[in-house]
């Protein structure tokens, strides 16, 4: 559950900042930068997913995580009509 909230709000927060820095810089470097990125968060998000029913700072620490990204969305959210 948390891994896939995180996942989500980190792949919508992810794609505002790459549309931001896509000005600058190539598109491939970024979409593989990016891809890099999630590849690590999706890896130990899942991991901590197994290991918060086994160990209680685990838990606490996803617990905090996906408070963090109902905020995230809730800004997301209520910014998603500026444009870069």
């Amino acid at each position: 559950m948390a891994a896939e909230l995180v996942g989500s709000a980190l792949l919508d927060a992810s794609f505002s900042i790459l549309k931001q820095k896509l000005l600058g810089k190539g598109v491939e470097d970024y979409l593989e930068e990016l891809a890099d990125k999630v590849a690590v968060i999706q890896t130990v998000l899942f991991d901590a997913d197994e290991k918060q029913f086994l160990d209680e700072s685990v838990r606490q620490w996803a617990d905090k995580v996906e408070d963090l990204c109902y905020e995230m969305d809730g800004v997301w959210c209520s910014n998603s009509h500026l444009s870069v």
